[in-house]
């Protein structure tokens, strides 16, 4: 059996949380894929449950954006776009079956947010994730002569040389 390609995974299934794009996203996910959000205590349990609840995200006025898929004409992912947060993949790490997803995520609000994705692949495909978010944040001066500061991509490489 061939081993997964990790990185290949995680770009194709961040380009198609981007797109929104349903079949692309089956290509990377099984059907009855389980996501667990421990900070919130939730978990969504199928493929359809977690497709459904990306193309409802609310937007800041509440209204679900899937309301505005007849302004769209064509392309109906469209108007998604506007109103969902967009995925950005930081770094991929994985051996075997299991790995991690470092993504940064960037919201409508201009709010910027980490999420740390571990998951588990079954016949190459994602079939658990567990994902923890935290927001970004400006370090504190306090600490400034113990640190280096890193690139927004996370990056190893120090900005700052001593």
């Amino acid at each position: 059996m061939q081993m997964p390609d990790h990185r290949d995974i995680g770009e194709r299934f961040a380009a198609a949380m981007n797109r929104l794009d349903r079949p692309a996203m089956l290509a990377v996910v099984t059907e009855d894929l389980v996501t667990d959000w421990p900070q919130s205590g939730e978990r969504i349990v199928g493929f359809a449950n977690f497709f459904a609840m990306l193309t409802n995200y609310p937007r800041r006025d509440g209204v679900p954006p899937s309301n505005d898929h007849q302004n769209v004409g064509s392309n109906p992912s469209a108007a998604l776009k506007l109103v969902a947060p967009t995925y950005t993949l930081v770094a991929v790490e994985g051996a075997g079956n299991s790995g991690t997803f470092t993504v940064r995520v960037t919201y409508p609000d201009g709010s910027i947010w980490w999420a740390v994705n571990l998951y588990q692949l079954r016949n190459g495909k994602i079939a658990y994730t567990k994902s923890f978010f935290a927001p970004e944040y400006p370090a504190p001066e306090w600490r400034a002569k113990w640190v280096v500061s890193i690139p927004a991509s996370g990056d190893r490489a120090s900005k700052k040389q001593d």
